[in-house]
């Protein structure tokens, strides 16, 4: 199998804490330090503000047809960013109560002024890009694997940043729950000791986050593996993930300088640092 390079840099977490430091150094509780924000908050208006209350249970209002009255309830794996219209807007995972989100669209919206009281707005995204099942059954065929005629998706963890006044962008993940081996649904039922397929990132722009209008760039991304053909699961209690990079939960930063980063992974070998090109906001390196 072509190995898709799909880094430029990784962050090894372990480094960042300092490998001159004693281990009771490392484990010593940090001191508190006031800084502006605190004393700010402990002197202004959060010294007073009561957050709302909600009870832990809203499967009474978590139907399809009471989307309007959800405010915070039915949200998973927020991104939130605010407008030129002053208006913070949030995006989420396709998972919710009952899965009344299911048939609806994805990666759904809603916007606020105070970042207390939303107000929903709708799929961001009507159906999957056919872009996804294409690029899967490249790379299968590059592997001797038969076409997937039959997908399922499952639609994760956006994060939607303004770049610049009039353009936003949203990274999102969809990952393939087929397996690598049959191709089938990952079921118990259908487990043929592989993996499940690859995951992507791909990216999407709008100019008026209000018209909750996007259009798709396409894909920045997928899961890549330093095991060749070797996807082979000794069960389904087995752990030792066959993609090194999961191409999952991105974060996309902007720095001061000008440089954009896209930062991504999970749970798999380790987190990416990928650099992006700022005009296009796709990579530098074409390994697609």
């Amino acid at each position: 199998m072509k190995k898709n390079v799909l880094m430029t840099a990784v962050i090894l977490l372990g480094i960042m804490t300092g490998c001159t430091d004693s281990l009771e150094q490392q484990l010593a509780p940090a001191a508190e330090v006031e800084t502006e924000l605190t004393t700010r908050a402990s002197s202004g208006r959060l010294s007073t503000y009561t957050p709302p209350s909600y009870i832990d249970d809203y499967a009474s209002m978590a139907g399809w047809d009471q989307r309007g009255s959800w405010n915070l309830a039915n949200v998973h794996d927020p991104t939130v960013m605010k407008a030129d219209d002053g208006y913070y807007y949030m995006y989420q995972t396709d998972a919710s109560y009952g899965n009344s989100l299911e048939g609806h669209g994805h990666f759904f919206c809603r916007k606020s002024k105070d970042l207390i009281n939303w107000t929903w707005v709708g799929s961001t995204m009507r159906r999957q890009p056919s872009w996804v099942a294409t690029k899967v059954n490249e790379y299968r065929a590059k592997e001797g694997l038969p076409a997937i005629k039959h997908f399922r998706y499952g639609f994760w963890a956006p994060c939607a940043r303004k770049v610049r006044n009039g353009l936003y962008r949203m990274y999102y993940c969809i990952v393939v729950d087929n397996y690598i081996g049959n191709g089938l649904y990952a079921d118990a039922a259908n487990f043929d000791h592989t993996w499940t397929e690859r995951a992507f990132i791909g990216m999407m722009e709008t100019s008026d986050p209000a018209s909750n209008h996007w259009t798709d760039k396409g894909m920045v991304a997928c899961s890549s593996t330093d095991r060749g053909f070797n996807w082979g699961r000794n069960g389904q209690g087995d752990w030792n993930a066959y993609f090194k990079y999961n191409a999952i939960d991105p974060s996309y930063i902007i720095c001061p300088d000008g440089k954009h980063y896209l930062i991504y992974g999970s749970w798999h070998s380790g987190i990416v640092a990928m650099r992006l090109n700022p005009n296009t906001g796709m990579p530098y390196e074409n390994y697609r």
